[in-house]
């Protein structure tokens, strides 16, 4: 619906004085037909003003434009990001200035990274995971409250020296989407995981042209943290039913928060360093006694 789009652009309080019948809950609630109560008290006041859904829409839109820019064709121009951009050495916010109808970049602070959450975000490609741990860093309390994962071993993990090699090239983020059609539901969650070499036997994605996806909940985070991480925004529905294909998206932004929480649920999928090692230690002993176990009750050759 278009004028979600519009009002995830701008906050409420700046449209509240061209429709203050409408509360908060009910303009930003999505698509607001979804929802019986929110749809019906929305429909009683169009009917008071004798407005149709459309002319409603076109008439807030043209007062959105005139009073704050909306529709500029600088604003609409597709080159324009509005949100935070992280550098290697910088964070930039960048956002529509409403006031004088112009683009405007500020330089923030890392400390200042946890005040924009909702912010759509973008990474530069010299960014590495570690660019994003000494961001986390300089709030790491306040992360930890908000992502609800214990950071603070990983940040010490990751300071940790390492000498070794890999078969990993880089880090994503991507979309991960599934239509469940028994309960009609659509569930879209930000996910990390790696991109990398394969190894013999491996069943290559056609799209990563001889590259495959890793897991790295078992990775050390001093090695993570010299990789660099991308995120991407295309993805696809598809059916848990029949593992069908539905539809291909594009362009869907991560914004901070989702991107903070994508990172962290996966580094601490099996909690801190020292229980992923314990994990992983008890998880190659099982396979050493199943493989034992196997041996032992194989019919010997007469």
């Amino acid at each position: 619906m278009f004028i979600i789009d519009i009002v995830n652009r701008i906050s409420y309080e700046q449209i509240s004085d061209i429709f203050d019948e409408l509360s908060d809950e009910v303009i930003s609630s999505g698509d607001i037909k979804q929802y019986p109560e929110m749809w019906k008290k929305f429909e009683e006041i169009l009917l008071k003003h004798s407005w149709t859904f459309d002319e409603w829409e076109n008439e807030l839109n043209r007062r959105l434009n005139e009073k704050y820019h909306i529709f500029s064709e600088d604003r609409m121009e597709e080159d324009f990001f509005e949100g935070i951009i992280i550098n290697k050495e910088s964070i930039i916010h960048s956002y529509w200035d409403t006031e004088n109808g112009g683009r405007k970049e500020e330089e923030i602070l890392s400390s200042e990274l946890i005040c924009h959450l909702w912010e759509n975000v973008q990474l530069s490609d010299d960014v590495t995971l570690g660019r994003i741990f000494d961001i986390v860093e300089t709030n790491i309390d306040l992360w930890e409250l908000i992502t609800g994962d214990r950071i603070r071993p990983i940040i010490t993990e990751s300071k940790k020296e390492f000498n070794g090699s890999g078969e990993l090239i880089s880090l994503e983020i991507y979309w991960d989407v599934e239509h469940d059609a028994e309960y009609k539901t659509l569930t879209l969650s930000p996910m990390f995981h790696a991109i990398g070499k394969p190894t013999e036997g491996d069943c290559l994605p056609e799209e990563l042209k001889g590259y495959i996806y890793y897991g790295i909940s078992f990775s050390s985070n001093n090695y993570l943290k010299i990789l660099p991480i991308k995120l991407n925004r295309n993805f696809k529905i598809y059916s848990s039913d029949n593992c069908r294909d539905l539809k291909n998206f594009d362009n869907k932004e991560f914004r901070v928060l989702e991107m903070m929480k994508a990172i962290f649920y996966e580094l601490t999928w099996f909690g801190t360093p020292e229980e992923r090692e314990k994990k992983h230690d008890e998880i190659i002993s099982d396979i050493a006694e199943m493989k034992e176990i196997r041996e032992r009750e194989a019919p010997s050759n007469i």
